[in-house]
């Protein structure tokens, strides 16, 4: 049987269903029959697997072309097609898979089969492999080679490894630049693995990123986790609802559990995997976390990531029995005393637990708007939505409540919660006063936006938060605005609405600490109507990028604007009455597009051949792609236009008026951009649709403009000052 260099001949074939036949003879039960089974499946299986490993075309690994149905048994032919036609799962292969997904097995073959089909069904927006590890199970699992294909690829132990080597096996098999530790035991929830990777994309001090846990019921499982001074740990919101906003924002932990875990394949390396010190298994996730800490990274928990944990399902529930979950007890002792030093800063066990979830925390900053912002819809929502950004990378945790409707507005309130902010509303809290009774810790700082926020919790928070220092930014100043419509419109009534609003607003601003306006003219109108408020001129974050410009048949220019707000629909109005007559004769067959949220019928019905109301579009770059320059027609208004930032953002031209660029501050390169009457509008139009050099000239110019005031760098260190932090 072991002779060199003859292989599995004629005899030896006979020897071996020799014995198959006797042993076969002398069963008189079926289970008899079970360990002859089971060790001829295994051999089944190692000699699959190597003819997988030694096959040199793509077609070798399905396995309706590896063997001829006509060449096996009956009875062989009949099982092998049954598992195939009952369980085959194939993903597309992928040559150069971004995320490699580790899932390490043992037996359990329905638990594995039921957690790679909710991987392919939900699928990912990123290319993904799977790797399964096969810890040398028995039954069902002999068989997945029959089952598994493509992109999913299955390594196998010669004999039982453990868990932790298992992982890491897996992971030296892995092909990804990421790589996701995933239990058998679990099913994921659409776009699970997505909001992983992105979480480690946006920022790179993020080391580990870990799913929010259910049970099957829809129980919350685990939110990240707590490690209470002794080493001994918590799963953060067991058995709580998992809509609670506690649980939905993506934050710092001290742990995330290796069902469900991401990180960076060079930096797992770098840590040395998980560490064999805990074998077979238990504490070798939350020891990673911490190494991971130690190194400067974060760890956090991104509950936009959803898995369904069939918790001890693979290794039961017993701490104190002869099972393997002995070893958490085990390996509880080991891991105190590797971190007992960095343990020591934890509360013990149990006390206070909602401020050890948040042990991380140094500042709390609380920021109040009507609703939540819709970035993609308005130029205050874009504002207030880039301040939140800036607040967080000062080292803020932010909470968010909508003041006005306490309302969750999806999908703007998810991406406030998977950037990591606190998102506060109805029926969890009533009230922003409700919020405030309830809240365990003072804000150290609290940012109001518009005068409705400000007017109405000003004296509020000095109450509750006397020590909290009240940023109050207001949009634009809402008189000015209205004294400017009266002037175009000749009304008298709004004119004595714009008076009462002027000493409401100046009356809101007394409660602040500092007062943030967009534009230098609102600052130095503040400065002679209320010299005892300090003002600050802060923007707002709007990074440059680059648009590939699409083929169209006609020259088109776009007019941009929310039409909740009324200086867009006079724009709107006037452009196609007076603008459009006159760029008919400058510039032949060209197109007006406007574009915006909420379009009122009377912006709709301006319509015609070369007047398109698209109304409200996903994203501005697809507008920004199709036409030549946009304009920004305002006949009153104020503060700072969020429809010019981004066109020049977007190295768009924009032509507009004195109110559009009112704050901008233009170098002189960019004045030419700057017309009121609806002839030079046009002629300007015209100039930018002709003379490529001068087109070029101002695109350059924007783009530079838009470096040197809008950065990240820049708006941090306004607002930085505007906080009265310490450099």
């Amino acid at each position: 049987m072991t002779r060199d260099h003859i292989g599995f001949d004629a005899s030896a074939m006979r020897f071996l269903l020799g014995n198959v036949a006797a042993e076969t003879a002398r069963a008189q039960e079926a289970d008899d029959l079970a360990p002859l089974i089971n060790n001829l499946v295994e051999l089944l299986d190692q000699a699959l697997s190597q003819y997988y490993a030694l096959s040199a075309e793509k077609a070798a690994l399905a396995t309706a072309d590896m063997l001829n149905p006509a060449a096996l048994t009956g009875q062989v032919q009949t099982l092998v097609e049954s598992i195939q036609r009952n369980y085959a799962l194939h993903l597309d292969d992928t040559e150069h898979p971004v995320v490699s997904i580790v899932i390490p097995v043992y037996n359990k073959f329905d638990l594995t089969y039921q957690c790679i089909r909710s991987i392919q069904q939900h699928g990912a927006e990123i290319p993904y492999e799977i790797v399964i590890v096969d810890d040398f199970s028995r039954y069902e699992t002999l068989f997945a080679n029959f089952v598994f294909s493509g992109a999913i690829r299955i390594v196998r132990n010669a004999a039982n490894q453990s868990f932790i080597r298992s992982c890491n096996r897996g992971f030296e098999a892995a092909r990804g630049a990421y790589v996701v530790f995933l239990n058998n035991d679990t099913e994921v929830k659409p776009r699970w693995l997505d909001e992983l990777y992105e979480t480690l994309q946006r920022d790179p001090k993020i080391g580990i990123a870990g799913s929010k846990l259910l049970f099957p019921d829809g129980r919350l499982q685990e939110c990240g986790g707590i490690v209470w001074r002794l080493g001994d740990g918590w799963n953060w919101g067991r058995d709580q609802d998992p809509e609670d906003p506690r649980f939905c924002y993506m934050r710092d932990t001290d742990y995330v559990s290796g069902a469900a875990l991401m990180i960076k394949s060079s930096l797992f390396r770098e840590l040395g995997q998980f560490d064999e010190y805990y074998c077979p298994l238990y504490y070798e996730d939350t020891d990673l976390c911490f190494k991971v800490r130690q190194r400067g990274y974060r760890t956090v928990v991104q509950p936009a990531s959803e898995v369904i944990h069939f918790e001890g399902a693979s290794a039961g529930t017993s701490v104190t029995g002869t099972g393997v979950k002995r070893f958490q007890a085990i390996n509880h002792r080991k891991f105190f005393e590797r971190w007992k030093d960095t343990l020591a800063t934890h509360r013990f066990n149990g006390e206070l637990p909602e401020l050890e979830a948040e042990r991380s925390v140094r500042m709390r900053a609380l920021v109040i708007d009507d609703s939540v912002p819709e970035p993609d819809k308005d130029a205050g929502s874009n504002a207030v939505f880039q301040h939140i950004l800036t607040l967080q990378r000062l080292g803020y945790k932010v909470t968010f409540i909508p003041g006005d409707n306490m309302a969750r507005l999806d999908p703007y309130t998810a991406e406030l919660q998977r950037r990591g902010v606190e998102c506060l509303y109805h029926p969890f809290y009533f009230s922003v006063e409700d919020v405030f009774r309830k809240q365990p810790r003072p804000f150290d700082l609290v940012y109001l936006h518009r005068y409705s926020n400000a007017s109405k919790y000003g004296g509020m928070i000095r109450q509750h938060f006397p020590k909290a220092r009240i940023l109050y930014s207001v949009a634009d100043l809402h008189f000015l605005r209205l004294e400017r419509q009266a002037e175009v419109e000749k009304d008298a009534v709004l004119r004595q609405k714009a008076e009462q609003m002027r000493r409401l607003e100046l009356g809101a601003m007394f409660f602040a600490d500092c007062v943030i306006v967009h534009s230098a003219v609102e600052a130095e109108l503040l400065a002679k109507l209320a010299p005892g408020v300090q003002v600050q001129v802060i923007p707002w974050t709007v990074e440059p990028r680059e648009i590939t410009p699409s083929e169209t048949e006609r020259p088109a220019i776009a007019f941009v604007g929310g039409y909740r707000h009324e200086p867009n629909i006079d724009a709107a109005k006037w452009a196609a009455a007076e603008l459009m007559p006159r760029l008919r004769k400058e510039v032949p067959g060209i197109e007006l597009l406007l574009v915006g949220s909420h379009m009122p019928v009377e912006v709709s019905a301006l319509a015609e051949k070369d007047v398109v109301p698209l109304g409200y579009v996903p994203s501005l770059d697809s507008v920004f792609a199709r036409v030549r320059l946009t304009i920004a027609p305002l006949r009153y208004g104020a503060g700072l236009k969020g429809k010019v930032l981004e066109s020049f953002a977007a190295g768009i031209p924009c032509v507009m008026t004195t109110i559009a660029a009112e704050g901008l501050d233009l170098p002189k390169a960019m004045l030419p951009l700057v017309v009121d009457e609806p002839e030079e509008i046009a002629a300007r139009v015209a100039k930018l649709c002709r003379d490529e050099a001068e087109y070029r000239r101002i695109v350059d110019a924007c783009k530079a403009y838009m470096s040197a005031n809008y950065s990240a760098q820049r708006i941090d260190a306004l607002l930085k000052e505007a906080c009265a932090l310490a450099s």
